[in-house]
């Protein structure tokens, strides 16, 4: 037995090997691709106060590849919850949300609504720049070649929404209301 998995082995290590170092045959995701991965997993390191029973909602606002990518997902299975999306307009409509992307929104216009969600159990997550200091929660931003995303505990806590330490380790920045409460770099 032990002879027959070596050999095995011996043959597969170089055919995975030729696989990771051969250009084109396993094209990394895109970008959009990745912001809409992260989006989906975030639900996944979130404890609601008022936990979403059977389904999770994520409400889209804007029209882009990332949204149509997290459209696409719908009925999808999230942390054991079925995956339902819709799109709606800022700042009415979030009724039953319970993560809300906003891909498009001019800035004076988000601040705005983000103010008016700041009561709102609704975890908001954006690639938008300056989204976590207008007020969001997860803010997905840019860090060098890589994805990387920046939270905001602050309002989260303030509407029962807490942050798995996982989740919190993983962010390049940690906000607590604007302050850095921690940076690695």
């Amino acid at each position: 037995m032990g002879l027959i998995f070596s050999r095995n082995l011996f043959i597969l290590l170089p055919v995975l090997w030729c696989l990771m170092v051969t250009p084109g045959l396993a094209a990394p995701p895109d970008e959009e691709a990745l912001k809409a991965a992260y989006t989906l997993n975030f639900p996944k390191f979130i404890e609601w106060s008022n936990s979403p029973q059977n389904s999770l909602q994520i409400c889209l606002v804007g029209d882009t590849r990332v949204t149509k990518l997290l459209n696409d997902a719908a009925g999808s299975d999230i942390a054991g919850r079925t995956l339902k999306t819709r799109r709606v307009q800022l700042p009415g409509q979030v009724e039953g949300c319970h993560v809300l992307y906003i891909a498009e929104l001019e800035a004076n216009r988000l601040r705005r609504s983000l103010a008016a969600l700041a009561e709102s159990p609704i975890l908001t997550v954006s690639d938008l720049p300056g989204f976590v200091s207008a007020g969001g929660m997860i803010g997905l931003i840019r860090d060098g070649s890589r994805l990387r995303f920046e939270i905001d505990l602050k309002p989260m806590r303030r509407v029962g929404l807490l942050a798995e330490a996982k989740l919190i380790r993983l962010a390049v920045r940690v906000y607590y209301g604007g302050a850095v409460d921690r940076n690695p770099q």
